[in-house]
């Protein structure tokens, strides 16, 4: 079932009328441009993920990712739409967690990544039943290989000058760097 505001918070503000707020519902957060300038250091200990929860019997809140903690960052709806400009991401009932190295196998698009305290910590979601890609491994395998070529080319390299090196002091100069 899809939750919706106050009638009085509908009345106040038409732009909630088009928009449904579901618990879990996961949103991008920027503050508009006016709303930025009234604060001083506007993104300091807040992620700009919000997530609505639901308190007591039918009240929604958006609670930003990097305290949790139902601090001054947490926002009505009618704040929220007021204050900034809202992007959603997703909806947590409908998403998987994936571990950070199984992103290799999903296309970008299919991957959410919420940042969690100033991206400390992150949460990698794909929607429930999303198929691994065939282009993304391939890019992911070809991607690993040119690291491991990148590895040797630097190992010879280091080598090289390592032997160098070597020569320089057996030839008695003692002025070079290791």
């Amino acid at each position: 079932m899809i939750q919706t505001h106050s009638s009085a918070g509908i009345a106040q503000n038409p732009l909630l009328a088009a928009v449904q707020f579901r618990e879990n519902d996961v949103f991008n957060f920027r503050y508009k441009p006016d709303e930025s300038k009234k604060r001083f250091e506007p993104y300091h200990c807040f992620d700009g993920t919000l997530v609505v929860k639901k308190y007591g019997e039918d009240k929604l809140y958006l609670v930003d990712t990097y305290w949790s903690s139902g601090d001054s960052r947490t926002f009505t709806p009618d704040e929220a739409i007021e204050k900034g400009e809202l992007t959603f991401l997703c909806n947590l009932e409908e998403m998987d967690d994936i571990k950070e190295m199984e992103t290799l196998y999903y296309d970008d698009a299919d991957i959410v990544k919420m940042h969690i305290h100033a991206g400390y910590r992150s949460r990698y979601l794909i929607k429930k039943g999303t198929q691994r890609s065939q282009a993304k491994m391939l890019q992911s395998i070809k991607q690993k290989i040119e690291d491991e070529y990148s590895k040797i080319r630097s190992a010879e390299n280091s080598l090289k000058w390592h032997n160098e090196t070597l020569k320089k002091i057996e030839a008695g100069d003692t002025s070079v760097y290791l």
